[in-house]
């Protein structure tokens, strides 16, 4: 049985703190006392088909942790790649029939280190939960920008079917994601069959290894209005085909850029909250730390118009979590 042991802390004065990451001020931190820590084995590559399994441990009342890795695990054996360590945070209860659920919220992920490099002597683990403001984040004319820069490789995605004709696309943030509308020309010899296609990605925050995604996407309520010889336009891409062959891709593309926006926003803004140059945080945070999200939030932050016809402006803020340090191996 292999141990990793650690204890997590919340950074309560960041200022304090950012002086001197990899031995801070102890007045700058508490320790998290209500949580849980998790340890996910990586597989090799092929095996993804796999559960990768995991192993867990409560925070006690000082954020210590011991989670118990069994030796069947073989972390030297031909299977396993590698682990990542998350830290989970308790932040209240569900109450459904007859059970209550708690809601855990991941708050720290790490690079990912190989088990036989486990320091069983503790790892100190620090979070760090700025608050912004509903005005920062992403807006939809930052939404508006990443969509035109991601048109040209969209545009490209679908010509090379030589199936459809691009004409154009547009995006609003809505409660929850982003509604996405897109016309499309149908198969050459249907030129006057124009084709429109709804979607919506719903956004969500991840806790996934990769630690350059902060935000995944899903596609749902997906839609398309084939006016004219339907019938026949049918048999050229069914709406799965469309889903997965057209739109997959493009929104794949639309992500990467989307998340390398929200890393530009948030780092900027806590540069300003913590009164130091966007690039000193920056270096701080690609070799230091690492940048999780609780939560996302959608508030409306204009309106233009009233009742029905109102049309509510949202941006997308997320609730971020700062974790020190990045490297655990």
């Amino acid at each position: 049985m292999r141990h990793f042991k650690g204890q997590a802390f919340e950074t309560v004065d960041i200022v304090k703190f950012i002086r001197n990451p990899a031995n801070p001020d102890a007045k700058s931190y508490k320790p998290m006392t209500d949580g849980l820590a998790d340890v996910t084995i990586q597989l090799q590559p092929g095996l993804s088909f796999l559960t990768p399994p995991h192993f867990g441990a409560s925070l006690d009342g000082q954020g210590n942790f011991d989670v118990a890795v069994p030796d069947h695990t073989a972390p030297e054996g031909p299977l396993v790649k590698s682990a990542t360590l998350t830290v989970l945070r308790h932040e209240g209860d569900v109450t459904l029939p007859s059970v209550k659920v708690p809601i855990m919220r991941t708050v720290y992920r790490s690079a990912a280190f190989e088990l036989s490099k486990i320091n069983s002597g503790g790892h100190k683990i620090f979070v760090f939960s700025p608050k912004l403001p509903d005005s920062s984040g992403i807006t939809q004319d930052d939404v508006n920008n990443e969509l035109t820069k991601a048109q040209p490789k969209i545009v490209q995605t679908i010509q090379a079917t030589g199936q459809f004709q691009f004409e154009s696309l547009s995006a609003f943030i809505y409660d929850g994601g982003i509604h996405v509308f897109m016309q499309l020309r149908g198969p050459s010899f249907l030129s006057s069959d124009q084709w429109k296609v709804k979607f919506d990605l719903s956004l969500t925050w991840t806790d996934s290894s990769d630690l350059n995604t902060f935000v995944d996407a899903e596609i749902d309520n997906f839609q398309i209005d084939r006016p004219g010889l339907t019938g026949l336009s049918g048999i050229c891409k069914s709406d799965d085909d469309v889903k997965r062959e057209l739109l997959q891709p493009a929104v794949d593309n639309l992500m990467v850029k989307l998340n390398a926006e929200i890393k530009t926003a948030l780092l900027d803004a806590i540069a300003q909250k913590i009164d130091k140059p966007e690039k000193v945080v920056e270096a701080i945070f690609d070799s230091q730390a690492t940048l999780t999200f609780e939560r996302l939030r959608f508030p409306v932050v204009n309106t233009i118009g009233s009742g029905m016809f109102a049309i509510r402006f949202r941006n997308i803020v997320p609730s971020p979590c700062i974790g020190f340090p990045r490297n655990l191996g």
